[in-house]
């Protein structure tokens, strides 16, 4: 018997080992693809949190010239009469006006309104978040509309006092008059 030459590899598997390496090249390119679609909206995350301390207290000294109350006061309920009309960035005077199954708060004047406060309603719109369904035990028992106090910017609703014959009920019998003088005075 003669010694046979030492096989050489066949073409099989020289062609096995070059689809073997493009799939782990495949493979390797994935696995990067998705590192980046998990790192990229981290990244951003963190930009923007970033961005956001170091440019928050420049925003907050600028808006803060402008307005009385940057943020929402929790007790503005509780504060006295003439606390209220400073802090408050937006004052209005509502009236009722009845119809059959609804009684519209209709703003009647914008008592004060601080510089550069977001505030979207005008003198003649209705103040939806006042309007309201009639009691029905009720007669004349609401008065002849609201004083609303807003704070923030945009304004937001704080408190409501209802009215009648010019004097502000929840407010010690303080007269629109007055009011009006003491918004004048915190412009």
């Amino acid at each position: 018997m003669e010694p046979q030459p030492p096989a050489s590899p066949s073409p099989d598997l020289g062609s096995l080992v070059k689809a073997v390496r493009r799939l782990t090249l495949v493979v390797w390119c994935l696995i990067v693809l998705l590192v980046v679609l998990y790192a990229v909206p981290w990244l951003s995350y963190l930009r923007f949190k970033l961005s956001d301390h170091s440019s928050a207290p420049a925003a907050k000294s600028d808006s803060s010239n402008l307005l009385p109350s940057e943020d929402f006061d929790n007790d503005f309920h509780a504060r006295p009469p003439e606390e209220k009309i400073r802090r408050a960035t937006v004052i209005l005077v509502t009236e009722i006006q009845r119809e059959p199954g609804k009684h519209k708060e209709v703003i009647r004047e914008i008592v004060k309104r601080a510089p550069n406060v977001r505030f979207y309603y005008k003198v003649g719109d209705e103040y939806e978040k006042i309007s309201h369904a009639p009691a029905p035990d009720c007669a004349d028992c609401e008065g002849q509309g609201q004083v609303v106090f807003l704070i923030s910017n945009p304004a937001q609703m704080a408190s409501s006092y209802s009215y009648r014959n010019d004097r502000i009920e929840g407010m010690g019998g303080l007269s629109l008059a007055e009011l009006r003088q003491m918004a004048q005075q915190t412009k």
